[in-house]
């Protein structure tokens, strides 16, 4: 009986077919909102791949991004022409969704700095409303700014669209990893005995 069971086991294993990859898909999109088609990939495509592509001369530069299916996956960076790599910030002002705060802008020349400002302007303190804006920016506030006003949260990252996020804070996270931790000496000490 269990050898019977081992082989019709072994026989559903190897006949089920396996998932082709799935890619969000998009062709010069400006931004990534508009890159969420999830499409199959054929069998011999085993790669996402993200291009950004940028045209045009001083302030009149712009951006696209296109995503599929690849093949292969290039590691080059190709620039044609006089322009650099940019710099580049997800961008918006005041928003009250991180979804719309997805827009893609190359940041000016000694911009370095991705910001995101997450201002609480809710009144009642069980349900906030936030609302916020996200720019390019020659500095970081520093960190004693950010505890002096309790109703706003700045954030601020050094790699490019490096500040996808609704600008969360650290003492969040840490409270998060504080609670990964805690329950797992809890469930080491509760399986030990």
């Amino acid at each position: 009986m269990k050898a019977s069971l081992l082989v019709l086991l072994v026989i559903a294993l190897c006949t089920e077919t396996a998932f082709s990859l799935t890619c969000f898909t998009c062709k010069d999109a400006t931004s990534n909102m508009q890159c969420l088609n999830p499409t199959k990939c054929a069998d011999h495509e085993n790669y996402c791949l993200t291009t950004y592509s940028t045209k045009g001369l001083g302030d009149d530069r712009q951006q696209s991004i296109t995503k599929k299916c690849a093949a292969i996956c290039p590691t080059i960076d190709l620039n044609i022409g006089i322009a650099v790599y940019p710099f580049m910030c997800y961008v918006c002002q005041e928003q009250e969704s991180n979804k719309d705060c997805l827009t893609i802008s190359m940041c000016a020349k000694g911009e370095k700095y991705c910001v995101t400002v997450r201002d609480n302007v809710g009144t009642n303190p069980d349900k906030p409303k936030y609302i916020i804006s996200k720019k390019c920016s020659p500095t970081c506030p520093e960190t004693s700014q950010q505890q002096i006003q309790a109703h706003r949260n700045v954030t601020c990252c050094e790699k490019p669209l490096c500040n996808v996020n609704g600008g969360s804070s650290k003492q969040g996270s840490y409270a998060m990893m504080f609670l990964g931790v805690l329950a797992s000496i809890t469930y080491i000490f509760a399986c030990g005995q």
